[in-house]
């Protein structure tokens, strides 16, 4: 590097996403990655936990915390009653039928 050149540091925040604050618009890539959620909770009838879906990191670096992402997709939240019902119905009937959810 010749006298004079200085180094062209990329900026970290650059390659961040952008949070999403309530009231924002939801863009296109957002609904590709809330089509995963909701196509889950059609299958199962409950809401997803973290555990269940591959994009959770990118979901909640776009939304924050789980209870965020739920609520843009439009679904229940993991401790309404109905929702934790329906997942420990499904989870009790996955261990009758050899499933382990």
């Amino acid at each position: 590097m010749g006298e004079g050149e200085k180094v062209r540091r990329e900026d970290p925040k650059q390659d961040q996403v952008q949070r999403w604050k309530k009231g924002d618009p939801l863009t296109e890539d957002d609904h590709k990655m809330l089509d995963l959620l909701l196509r889950y909770y059609e299958k199962h009838g409950y809401s997803p936990s973290q555990k269940d879906m591959p994009n959770s990191a990118a979901l909640k670096r776009r939304f924050g915390i789980w209870k965020n992402v739920l609520t843009v997709a439009g679904l229940p939240i993991l401790n309404d009653p109905d929702c934790m019902r329906k997942r420990q119905d499904a989870i009790e009937w996955g261990k009758r039928v050899g499933n382990p959810k």
